[in-house]
C-alpha cells in the first residue's frame, strides 16, 4: 500500500484501525493503515497525503484504506469515472472508447462479459503486451485500469505507487466500495423523558449498517454541551451512556450516523434532568387512644403523587397504607386495622415523577388506659371548702362537678389534686355529692364520687340546747346562787350527744376535756359532771365555762358562770371558823334535890 497519512482536518473525524477496532479522532500527522477506516463528520472535510500527494476527501464520508486500484501510468478524467460510476455508467463509457475495429469489437466481447457471466479477464489482452493491447487510446491505461477491478475493493479506498499530474480531489461520493449502489439509511433515537439520572444512556436503532457510528451532541440546559459516539451493533441498536453530568432542566440530543456509502442520517431527541428530590413532613402523631388513627403530613410533591405510609411496631410487624396528595400539599390516610397498646414508628415517603424519593419518620403512641382518680370524703363548715382526692397520672387534667358546677382542680404531680378554699360557690348546710373526673394526653378519661357534708350549725337535733352548766355539789348558800361554803365540788350539767361533739369544761382557766381528764365523764343521757373533790378550791371566786364543739369545728359556750367557796365568817370580823371535829367536855353534875324532891344535874358552864 501506498505512503498515506492525515495532513490536515478541519471539523471531526474518526478513524477505526483495522487491527483493533479501536475508534480515535483523526488528528494531523498520523498515519493511515490498510484497511483502515476514516469517517469525517457532515461538517468536516480531510486532506491525506498519498506518497506525498494531497487529496482533500470531502465531508460526510466514510473512506477506507485497501489495496484496490493501482495506477501505473497517467490518468484522464474518463479513467477516474470508472470508480465513481456504476456498471452500466461502465459499459456506457466502454462503448464510447475511441480506436481501430478491432478495439470496437472487443468492447463488444467485454461488455457481453459485463452483462452475463464469465471472467472478463479472459476478454482482455493481458497487461504485458504493454499500451496497445487494449481497446481504445484512451492515453494507453485505459484496460490496465480497467484489470485492477477483479481485486477487492472496500469502501472507496485509493493505492497509488506513482503519481501522473492528476491533482484533482479525490471525489468518492456515492460510491459503496463494493459495487453496490448506495443505500438509503435511518436513525432513530429513543424518547428520553423526565429522569433523575444525570449521565443517562441514550439509545437508538439505525437501519442495517452494523458497526457504523453514531455521533451524539448533547446540550443541557445551561447549553453545556458533550460529545459521544456508539457503535451500531448487529441489530441496529447502539447506545452510549452521558459521560458528565448534565444540569436539572430540558438537554437535547442530537446525532449522526454516518455508512460506508458516505450516506448519513440524523436524529434527535429532548430529556429533562430532575435530580431534587421532593420533601416531605409526616405530622408528628405522639400518643392517640385511636387504635385506628388518621396519618397526616405536608409534602411539595406534585399534586396527585402518592404517598406511602408504613407503619411499625416494636416487633417489626408492619401495615401499609397510602395517601395522595391534595392540591395545597397535604395527605391523609386512617390506619386500616387496629392497632394494639403501645409504640409505633410510622415511615412516610414520596417519590416525584422522575424517580426521586423522601422520607420522614415519626412516633405513635396508642395509649387506652385511663388514670385513677378518687376524691376526699369531707364534712365541714366551710361554705366554700377545699376539696382534695388522688390521681395517677401527674399529666391528667382533673375537673370537680360539685352542685351542678364544673371546677378545674390543680394536679399537684405527686399523685395528689387540689381544688383550693373559696372555688367552689357558697354551698348552703347539707348533704352533697361530688364528681370528680381525670382526662389524660390523649383522651382516656376515669370519674370517681365522693361526698360533701357541709354542717354549720351546732344544734344537729335542733333542739335549742347544746350544753348547760346546771349546778354545785354542795350549794350552802341560798340554792341556784352557785355560792358555797363547801371547797371540794362538783360541777354539773348536760350536753346534746346527737352532734357527736366534744365538751369541755373550764374552771378558772383550767380546762377538762372529756375523753382526756377522767375527772369529766358524761353518762349515758348526755349528764355530765366535773368531780373536783379530789382538789379543794381555796376559798374564793371561780368562772366556770361548759363548751361543746362538733367535728366540723362548729361549737357552744354556756354563759360565765361564777362560782363562790366561802369562809364562815358571816359578819367579817375576820375570825375562822373553826371547821374542825368539836370537842365536848362534860363534868359530871353534881346532884341535887327540889323542893319536890327530884334530883336535878348542875352543869358548870364557866
Amino acid at each position: 500500500m501506498a505512503d498515506v497519512s492525515i495532513v490536515e482536518v478541519n471539523g471531526e473525524a474518526s478513524l477505526v484501525r483495522s487491527e483493533t477496532g479501536e475508534q480515535i479522532n483523526a488528528v494531523s500527522g498520523m498515519a493511515v493503515n490498510e484497511g483502515d477506516v476514516l469517517n469525517i463528520s457532515p461538517d468536516a472535510t480531510v486532506t491525506v497525503s498519498v506518497n506525498g500527494e494531497l487529496r482533500t476527501l470531502p465531508a460526510g464520508q466514510t473512506v477506507s484504506f485497501p489495496l484496490q486500484l493501482d495506477f501505473t501510468d497517467s490518468n484522464t478524467d474518463d479513467e477516474f469515472a470508472v470508480f465513481d460510476e456504476s456498471v452500466d455508467e461502465l459499459a456506457a463509457l466502454l462503448d464510447g472508447v475511441k480506436g481501430t475495429e478491432s478495439a470496437s469489437q472487443e468492447n463488444g466481447d467485454f461488455l457481453d462479459v459485463l452483462a452475463g457471466e464469465g471472467d472478463i479477464l479472459e476478454s482482455l489482452e493481458a497487461t504485458a503486451a504493454g499500451l496497445d493491447g487494449g481497446a481504445g487510446t484512451g492515453g494507453g491505461s485505459n484496460f490496465v485500469r480497467v484489470d485492477r477491478i477483479n481485486e477487492d475493493v472496500d469502501p472507496v479506498g485509493f493505492q497509488f505507487e506513482q503519481n501522473n499530474n492528476n491533482n484533482d480531489d479525490i471525489t468518492p461520493t456515492e460510491f459503496s466500495g463494493t459495487g453496490e449502489q448506495a443505500q438509503d439509511i435511518s436513525l432513530t433515537l429513543d424518547p428520553i423523558g423526565l429522569t433523575n439520572d444525570t449521565t443517562p444512556t441514550i439509545t437508538g436503532i439505525t437501519s442495517d449498517i452494523p458497526g457504523s457510528t453514531v455521533t451524539f451532541t448533547v446540550t443541557d440546559s445551561e447549553g453545556n454541551t458533550q460529545t459521544l459516539t456508539a457503535i451500531v451493533q448487529d441489530d441496529g441498536t447502539f447506545s452510549a451512556d452521558v459521560p458528565n453530568a448534565l444540569a436539572d432542566g430540558d438537554f437535547t440530543v442530537d446525532a449522526t450516523v454516518l455508512e460506508p456509502t458516505g450516506n448519513t442520517a440524523d436524529g434527535s431527541t429532548t430529556g429533562q434532568i430532575d435530580a431534587t428530590a421532593p420533601t416531605i413532613i409526616i405530622n408528628a402523631p405522639g400518643s392517640d387512644n385511636d387504635t385506628t388513627p388518621t396519618l397526616t403530613g405536608t409534602t411539595d410533591a406534585t399534586p396527585g403523587s402518592t404517598v406511602t405510609l408504613t407503619i411499625a411496631d416494636s416487633a417489626g410487624n408492619t401495615q401499609t397504607v397510602t395517601a395522595i396528595v391534595q392540591a395545597d400539599g397535604t395527605y391523609s390516610a386512617d390506619v386500616p386495622a387496629e392497632l394494639a397498646e403501645g409504640e409505633f414508628t410510622i415511615n412516610a415517603s414520596v417519590t416525584d415523577e422522575a424517580g426521586n424519593t423522601d422520607t420522614d419518620t415519626g412516633t405513635l403512641v396508642i395509649d387506652t388506659t385511663a388514670p385513677t382518680v378518687a376524691i376526699n370524703d369531707l364534712t365541714t363548715n366551710d361554705t366554700t371548702p377545699e376539696l382534695t382526692g388522688t390521681v395517677n397520672d401527674p399529666n391528667a387534667v382533673v375537673v370537680v362537678t360539685i352542685d351542678g358546677n364544673d371546677y378545674t382542680a390543680t394536679n399537684n404531680g405527686n399523685g395528689t389534686w387540689t381544688l383550693a378554699d373559696n372555688i367552689v360557690a357558697l354551698l348552703a348546710e347539707g348533704n352533697y355529692t361530688a364528681t370528680v373526673t381525670a382526662t389524660d394526653a390523649v383522651g382516656n378519661s376515669d370519674s370517681a364520687t365522693g361526698s360533701i357534708v357541709i354542717d354549720t350549725s351546732i344544734d344537729e337535733n335542733n333542739n335549742g340546747q347544746t350544753v348547760t352548766f346546771d349546778s354545785i355539789s354542795n350549794d350552802s348558800g341560798v340554792a341556784g346562787d352557785f355560792i358555797t361554803s363547801d371547797s371540794t365540788l362538783i360541777f354539773n350539767g348536760t350536753v346534746d350527744l346527737g352532734d357527736n361533739t366534744t365538751l369541755t369544761v373550764t374552771v378558772d382557766g383550767t380546762s377538762y376535756t372529756f375523753g382526756t381528764d377522767p375527772e369529766l365523764t358524761i353518762d349515758g343521757s348526755g349528764n355530765w359532771s366535773l368531780d373536783l373533790t379530789g382538789t379543794p378550791l381555796p376559798a374564793g371566786t371561780y368562772a366556770v365555762v361548759a363548751t361543746v364543739t362538733d367535728e366540723v369545728g362548729n361549737s357552744a359556750s354556756t354563759a360565765s358562770q361564777n362560782v363562790v367557796v366561802q369562809a364562815l365568817d358571816a359578819i367579817n370580823d375576820g375570825n375562822a371558823v373553826d371547821m374542825g371535829e368539836p370537842v365536848v367536855t362534860v363534868n359530871p353534875p353534881e346532884t341535887t334535890s327540889n323542893d319536890c324532891g327530884y334530883w336535878r344535874p348542875c352543869f358548870n358552864n364557866a
